[in-house]
């Protein structure tokens, strides 16, 4: 499990080193050091054991706590805050789907687990970019509601399968992961097709005032021959 989450992190930090991975990131107010760190803290959270927290309760270090604690500092330093309305509609719609997506598909095996993750990643992340339109929200949005469908999950697994709770645990790592770079994706094709076609639109009265201006040289210049020559036509 999580192997689909750390090779997204891995192209993640290659991405970084390149001038469209930077570009991306300042689009979501993310300095490198900090998205080093972050992708550090899940690479080595997910590598440890899950804490037992009471009897037959486990939190996961990568795939609870520390996305947990990026979320928070994302509201601290980003301007989410002041897109409250939008963050919170796309966390509810993001849990919502989380918590629906289990329930259709019962993770039974590795080959559930991993079929869950990513479908719902996908959906998790569309539905992001949809309702929260801002990158930072898109990604603070869905990585929050992921978190919060999975603790539904696990409560409802609790009573009623009698399932031990493992918050963060069952393939949600590989999820908000899945989610995250899944709308921040929508988000640069749409953003990248909206300026071809501004780019298009600005382009065309160029070119039709140079069209213009190219008919308008021809008739002067048919006009002047005429003038010139017109007394031979009669000839």
């Amino acid at each position: 499990m999580n192997l689909v989450g750390l090779c997204l992190l891995s192209v993640v930090a290659v991405l970084a080193f390149f001038k469209v991975g930077r570009r991306v990131f300042e689009r979501i107010c993310i300095k490198e050091f900090v998205l080093f760190l972050f992708v550090l803290a899940l690479s080595m959270g997910i590598l440890i054991p899950s804490i037992a927290v009471g009897e037959n309760v486990f939190i996961s270090i990568g795939g609870f706590i520390v996305p947990i604690l990026f979320v928070l500092v994302m509201l601290y330093v980003s301007g989410v805050r002041k897109q409250i309305f939008s963050f919170g509609l796309t966390v509810l719609i993001v849990a919502a789907l989380t918590v629906a997506m289990r329930a259709v598909i019962r993770p039974e095996n590795i080959a559930f687990f991993i079929m869950n993750a990513v479908l719902t990643g996908l959906i998790a992340g569309a539905a992001a970019f949809f309702v929260g339109k801002g990158r930072t929200v898109i990604i603070t949005g869905s990585i929050s509601g992921i978190i919060i469908g999975d603790v539904v999950n696990n409560l409802m697994a609790r009573f009623i399968y009698e399932i031990p709770p493992h918050f963060g645990g069952y393939g949600t790592f590989d999820t908000f992961l899945i989610a995250a770079i899944f709308g921040i994706v929508l988000a640069e094709i749409v953003e990248f097709v909206k300026a071809r076609q501004v780019s298009k639109r600005v382009s065309l009265p160029a070119l039709n005032f140079e069209t213009s201006e190219d008919s308008a040289i021809v008739q002067a210049e048919k006009k002047l021959d005429k003038e010139i020559f017109g007394v031979f036509d009669g000839e």
